[in-house]
C-alpha cells in the first residue's frame, strides 16, 4: 500500500524512480549515499540509497544524474526490522545559497 502524502505544488520537481520491495522479508539495514560538499560546485546531497532485506536481497535506488555515492551501512536490526526514520535537512539558504535538502538519515529498529 502506498502511504505517500500528496506533494505540495512547489515540491513537484524531480522524477520518481521505480519502486523496489523486499520480496520475502523486511528492511534490516540501510546505506544512504551523500555527496561531499562541493566548495565551488553545485551540491546535491543524497545521491543513492541501498537497503538490505532480512532475506538477503539487496535493493539499490537509482540516483540518476546525481551519481551513485555509497555511504556506510547502518548497524543491522538483529531482531525485528527498521520501523523508524529521522532525517537531517539543510536549512533554506544552505551553504552560500546552494541548497542541498536531505543530508543524512538515521533508522531505528523495533522488536518483532
Amino acid at each position: 500500500m502506498d502511504l505517500t502524502p500528496p506533494l505540495l505544488p512547489w515540491l513537484r520537481w524531480g522524477r520518481w524512480q521505480g519502486a523496489r520491495y523486499c520480496p520475502r522479508g523486511y528492511l534490516r539495514a540501510v546505506s544512504l549515499g551523500v555527496q561531499p560538499r562541493q566548495d565551488t560546485g553545485d551540491d546535491v546531497a543524497a545521491t543513492g540509497l541501498r537497503v538490505a532485506c532480512s532475506d538477503g536481497e539487496l535493493l539499490v535506488g537509482d540516483a540518476g544524474d546525481a551519481g551513485d555515492q555509497e555511504g556506510p551501512w547502518s548497524r543491522p536490526c538483529l531482531s525485528g526490522s527498521v520501523c523508524g526514520l529521522q532525517t537531517r535537512v539543510e536549512e533554506p539558504g544552505g551553504h552560500q545559497g546552494d541548497n542541498t535538502a536531505l543530508n543524512d538519515a538515521r533508522f531505528f529498529c523495533c522488536p518483532p
